[in-house]
């Protein structure tokens, strides 16, 4: 059985998880894994979270940034030094040590982003990579304990994170990314860590990104989506299983209005609530009741629709009306 951590927000700004809580990543004061939704130990309401791999973070109603989970990489942002604190794991929230305010976050493996309402990037976590995007060669320092500007001076209407890559969307609609680039997920036609944002190739204007573990998808203004990165799935939906370092059509007369990435696979969601997915489903990560895996995107059709998608390593969950969230995997 793999665990894996869900969380959501009540209408009054309670946050609940359920799922792994070893690293204390569910919030409720305990190392223990839940089977059932816990009220993080609360003393603010929240009105955004980000979940990581062992981490959670969240944006308080009044205000101020709030980790908890795993702390290995410096991705609590709590600032915490010296060799018994550096990397301390937290059961309960800690405020990420920064004034600087942030209008919503991402969270990859090991490192944490936030964006402000001026469109300035800030990250923290492991920076081994480059996911920090700091500019700095990872030779200089392993990690960044509390939140640090993205290097040059791009403003972005919104961020996504990968296991250990970062991308962000500008106004006008060009991607950059940042970080670890071994499978091509950053995009610039290269398999080399960046440490400052690069722009996505192909001069492709994007009205949305999405990132998850070792691949990156987007979907154009024109209405035609895009993968890159690892694809030894099909989780890039072109047909094959090879990787691509440069933006290539997903294979699919569909138009989509999100997309929900989880490791190995991804799903897009039409305007009418259709899921259709493509790549890894040996979980059921697609959930229509099959373990068949496939390279070109499927459309699950006879199942019920959808307002909104999320996706985690091998499990999906979609929104459904008044019938609320409904998961998978």
């Amino acid at each position: 059985m793999q665990l894996v951590l869900v969380s959501g927000l009540s209408g009054s700004g309670i946050a609940w998880c359920w799922g792994s809580g070893a690293s204390g990543q569910v919030g409720d004061g305990a190392t223990t894994s839940r089977a059932m939704p816990v009220a993080v130990w609360n003393f603010q309401n929240f009105q955004a979270l980000a979940l990581g791999a062992m981490h959670t973070c969240a944006i308080a109603i009044a205000g101020g940034t709030y980790c908890w989970g795993d702390n290995s990489g410096g991705q609590l942002g709590n600032g915490a030094s010296g060799q018994g604190m550096k990397h301390l794991n937290q059961s309960s929230p800690v405020t990420v040590v920064s004034d600087v305010s942030f209008i919503s976050l991402v969270a990859g493996w090991v490192h944490t982003c936030g964006l402000t309402a001026q469109g300035e990037a800030y990250c923290w976590g492991d920076r081994y990579s480059g996911q920090v995007g700091d500019g700095l060669v990872s030779g200089y320092e392993r990690e960044r304990t509390s939140p640090v500007k993205v290097s040059g001076g791009l403003k972005f209407t919104s961020i996504t994170a990968g296991g250990n890559h970062t991308c962000g969307l500008t106004a006008s609609g060009s991607a950059y990314c940042w970080g670890w680039n071994s499978s091509g997920q950053v995009g610039d036609g290269t398999a080399t860590n960046q440490y400052a944002p690069v722009a996505v190739s192909g001069s492709i204007i994007f009205r949305l990104i999405a990132a998850h573990g070792y691949h990156t998808c987007g979907i154009a203004t024109s209405g035609l989506t895009y993968c890159w990165g690892r694809n030894d799935s099909g989780q890039l939906g072109d047909g094959s299983q090879v990787n691509r370092q440069t933006p290539t059509k997903v294979v699919t007369a569909s138009t989509f209005v999100s997309l929900a990435l989880g490791e190995g696979f991804t799903c897009g969601l039409t305007g009418d609530g259709v899921r259709i997915c493509w790549g890894a489903n040996t979980a059921g990560q697609f959930g229509d009741a099959t373990t068949e895996s496939v390279v070109t995107p499927r459309t699950l059709t006879g199942l019920r629709r959808f307002s909104s998608l999320i996706a985690g390593d091998a499990f999906a969950c979609g929104q459904s009306g008044q019938s609320g969230w409904s998961c998978w995997g």
